[in-house]
């Protein structure tokens, strides 16, 4: 499930990437595969706030999106990128959620953990900043 990318830039930093079904039972494997990259690389994060997004964008994949899941993390001159892409050109929105709905908040709760977030390659990829210092994220 799990391929080491090379950086964006050389020795920019590191970085993974893991494809899965669209399955709800992958959404814990691709948070874990997530912390377990984080503690090899040393990567000094608050990993409560990467478990979240990560799982919140994984989800969002699964339920909406279609075909492969794509999760990617990046680190690199202290900051941490995390994408997710599916096949569905339909970009993901913050939308307004009932008191009686079951979901439709984790983009909020992405869009406040996060430095930044939004949607790329035509609306495929829904992605989110986190910028690190020591002793963890500045949230």
């Amino acid at each position: 499930m799990t391929t080491v990318i090379p950086p964006p830039e050389a020795g920019a930093g590191v970085g993974f990437e893991a494809v899965m079904p669209p399955e709800h039972k992958r959404v814990g494997e691709a948070r874990r595969a997530a912390l377990s990259w984080l503690e090899h690389w040393h990567v000094p994060a608050e990993t409560d706030a990467v478990a979240l997004i990560v799982s919140e964008l994984v989800t969002n994949a699964v339920q909406h999106g279609e075909g492969p899941v794509r999760l990617r993390i990046l680190y690199r001159r202290g900051s941490l990128w995390i994408g997710v892409t599916d096949e569905s050109t339909v970009p993901a929105r913050l939308r307004e959620a009932g008191d009686e709905d079951l979901g439709g908040r984790g983009l909020y709760l992405v869009d406040a953990l996060a430095d930044r977030w939004g949607t790329a390659a035509q609306g495929r990829t829904v992605w989110a900043t986190l910028p690190l210092r020591a002793g963890g994220l500045r949230c």
